[in-house]
Formats: C-alpha cells, sequence, structure tokens
C-alpha cells in the first residue's frame, strides 16, 4: 500500500519499461536495461525515503472571520533538517483524499529549500457554518528524486478560527429594522443625554442639538432657550443572548455534530448586527450567551471577542438559560440592557425587566414587514408611547417594577 501511493507517473513508465524487457527477449542488451530499471526503481524509492524534509509549520490566521467570507491563510514553513528539501508540493487540505482531489490545482511548488531556511505558502478558506473552526492540515509531497515517487506526510494544525454569524441586515430581516432603531436610540440618548439627567438651560446657539425647548424661559427672556441633559453615569449596554430553544422542528444540518436550530441562528445573527453597530457608535458592550453547562459570566472587550462568543454558542434547555439571564439583569451595571431570546419575558420576575428591552425571535415574524420606528418605547418617566407591535416584541417598561 505504501509503495502503491508512493507511485508516479515517472515510476510506473519505469516500471512498464523493466516489465517489457524482460517479456521480449532474455539476452544481451535488454537483461542491463531491466536491471538499470530495477536499480533506479529501488534507489530512487530509498533516497525518497530517506530525504524526507522535517518541517516546523507555523500558520498565522484572524482571530475571527464571518460566515461565507473568503479569508486568507498564510503558513510558514521551516526546514529543520539537516539536509535540503527539494521538489516539494505543498498545501491546506482537511483529509488525504481532499489533498489528492487538490494537489494538482491548489498546491504551492517549492524547488529547494535549504535547511534552517523558511518559506511561506498562502491559501483562500471559506467557511459556511458557525462555529470554532481547526484549520485543515498541511499536506507536503515530496518527488526527490526526478519525481520517480512521492511520499506525503500531514502536519496538523493546533490553531482555530471562531467563524462567527453573519449579521444580519434590515432591509432583509424585520427584527434586525426593529433592533436598529433602539439602538440608535441608545446611542442619541448617549450622545445627547438622557432626560432624567436633567442639568440646566441655556440660550440656543446655531448648530446645538437639541433635545427639548425651555418655552417658559423663552417666552420670559424672549429668545429661545434649550434644556440640557448629561449623559448617563453608564452609558454601556448589556446584551444577554438567550439561545434556549423549546422548538426543535427548525433543525439545520451541522457539520459540526452539533444541533443547531432556525430560530437560535437568526437570533446570533441579530446579536452580531447589535455588537457591530454598538462597537462603531463606541458604546461599550458587555454580553451574557446562555450555556448548557455553569455560566460563563458577562464578558466584556473588543468586538472579536463577544463576536468569537457568538461563535461559540450553542443551544442550551429553558430551565439553564432562565436561571442564568435573570442573574445577569440582577448583577448588571449597565444603563441599558437588551435581551434576545427565542421566548417570551413571562418567566422572568417583573422587578428585573426595569428599563429592559426584550426582543423575541420566532416563526411568525420572520416575515413580518419592518417598522421604521419602534412601537413601544420605555422611557425615563415609565411612559410608553405608539401602538402595540407588528412583530412579536416585548418591551419591559419603567413602570413594571413600581407596579409588581
Amino acid at each position: 500500500m505504501l509503495l502503491r501511493r508512493g507511485f508516479t507517473p515517472a515510476s510506473v513508465v519505469l516500471m512498464l519499461f523493466a516489465i517489457v524487457s524482460l517479456n521480449i527477449v532474455w539476452g544481451y542488451p535488454w537483461a542491463g536495461v531491466f536491471c538499470s530499471c530495477a536499480t533506479m526503481f529501488g534507489v530512487g524509492w530509498l533516497l525518497n525515503r530517506l530525504s524526507a524534509p522535517t518541517l516546523v509549520v507555523k500558520a498565522s490566521t484572524p482571530d475571527h472571520v464571518p460566515v461565507g467570507q473568503a479569508t486568507r491563510i498564510s503558513v510558514e514553513l521551516t526546514n529543520a533538517g539537516r539536509l535540503p528539501a527539494s521538489d516539494l508540493h505543498i498545501g491546506l487540505a482537511e483529509s488525504r483524499s481532499q489533498w489528492r482531489r487538490l494537489c494538482q490545482a491548489h498546491c504551492t511548488p517549492i524547488e529547494w529549500l535549504p535547511a534552517g531556511f523558511s518559506c511561506r505558502i498562502s491559501d483562500t478558506m471559506t467557511w459556511e457554518e458557525r462555529g470554532i473552526h481547526r484549520l485543515p492540515s498541511v499536506w507536503v509531497d515530496h518527488y526527490f528524486p526526478f519525481y520517480l515517487f512521492r511520499s506525503t506526510r500531514s502536519y496538523v494544525q493546533v490553531n482555530e478560527v471562531a467563524v462567527t454569524p453573519l449579521p444580519s441586515e434590515s432591509e432583509s430581516d424585520p427584527l434586525a429594522g426593529q433592533l436598529r432603531s433602539h439602538l440608535e436610540g441608545i446611542v442619541r440618548s448617549r450622545h445627547l443625554g438622557d432626560l432624567s439627567h436633567y442639568v440646566g438651560s441655556r440660550e440656543y446657539q446655531v448648530g446645538m442639538p437639541v433635545r427639548r425647548w425651555d418655552f417658559a424661559s423663552w417666552a420670559r427672556l424672549g429668545k429661545p432657550i434649550v434644556r440640557q441633559y448629561s449623559a448617563p453615569s453608564s452609558d454601556s449596554v448589556l446584551l444577554i443572548v438567550d439561545t434556549s430553544c423549546d422548538d426543535t422542528s427548525g433543525e439545520v444540518p451541522s457539520r459540526l455534530g452539533v444541533p443547531r436550530y432556525a430560530n437560535v441562528e437568526r437570533l446570533l445573527r441579530n446579536a452580531a448586527y447589535a455588537i457591530e453597530f454598538l462597537s462603531e457608535a463606541n458604546v461599550p458592550i458587555y454580553l451574557c450567551v446562555t450555556t448548557q453547562e455553569e455560566s460563563k459570566g458577562i464578558v466584556s472587550g473588543e468586538t472579536g471577542l463577544l463576536l468569537s462568543e457568538l461563535a461559540s454558542a450553542e443551544s442550551c434547555l429553558p430551565a439553564a438559560a432562565a436561571t442564568q439571564l435573570s442573574g445577569a439583569l440582577r448583577d448588571r451595571q449597565a444603563e441599558h440592557a437588551i435581551v434576545l431570546s427565542t421566548r417570551g419575558s413571562e418567566t422572568t420576575d417583573d422587578r428585573l425587566l426595569n428599563s429592559v428591552i426584550w426582543i423575541t425571535v420566532s416563526e411568525e415574524n420572520r416575515h413580518a414587514r419592518p417598522m421604521a420606528q419602534p412601537s413601544r418605547v420605555a422611557t425615563a418617566e415609565g411612559e410608553s408611547t405608539g401602538n402595540p407591535s407588528e412583530i412579536d416584541i416585548a418591551y419591559a417598561a419603567a413602570t413594571r417594577s413600581a407596579s409588581g
């Protein structure tokens, strides 16, 4: 089996020539031709195995990439042996069979690599499924001498790439449109100040952002007066992603061997949209993703770290998610809180839902028309405006804690 795998077109031609020299005439000069072929066959195979290079492989990859985006993978190979390496074909593949199919079209030929020297190859990878993916193995074909035989060796990579959900688009997903309206309101209140943080009034100047006019002072002084509000002491956002799922009928196929559900995947895409939107506005984000095991707690940091948490998210039981969700709301220090869930807020204590925006993802709101503005918004005074939402979105107003 090892000998057969090492055959190349050159070795096959040499073997056929040796067989022909036996079948035609047994005598001079065919005996010499056969001996020459046999010698080249044996010595070539021995040299191919003894001169096989020993390489040290180091891959360079981004920490996270979105689903479906082509990513350039760079691999550095160092010849750690005592002998130079020559006639190498190098590439990336997940298995030997895949490497055999791709080696001719996607390999990088290296004609000469002295001992102690390094070379660099690159390839383009595209992942079509969210999750934590290990890089494909690096496969090296060695053809020395004279491409008579091929020895193949693979180097398993330990590097992992977080393939994050592709952010939803507000034009195609009505839920993303509703979420965008709330996020814009949070960013606006961060820059203009919240109505509950009144600090005084001053005369209006051209270009000054206006949150509310002071009409009483305007009438008394005869000049336009505006009210000024300070930004809240904590302008961060707590984003809670509830990955529990009661409806298992919407399971989607997965190559990673873990259950995936359509509503949860849609929820994670909207969470990725919220993280990118708030990060572009420089709003600090605290992220909590429910898990089946013990809660990992609230995570904060750079955008890449938060998106990597979404990449590794898995579905969990509603009971475990409810406990972790309540704990995150109880311990939150952020001014704003957004909950993305496939369930309603009925099972959550009303006292924890003060100024919380609860968005429920379900099959019913998948094809609903996007709305330009949120239908109901909890304000600092405890009032809400607008009509009931056309899609299944529940808002917890500030008055719920007072009435409870």
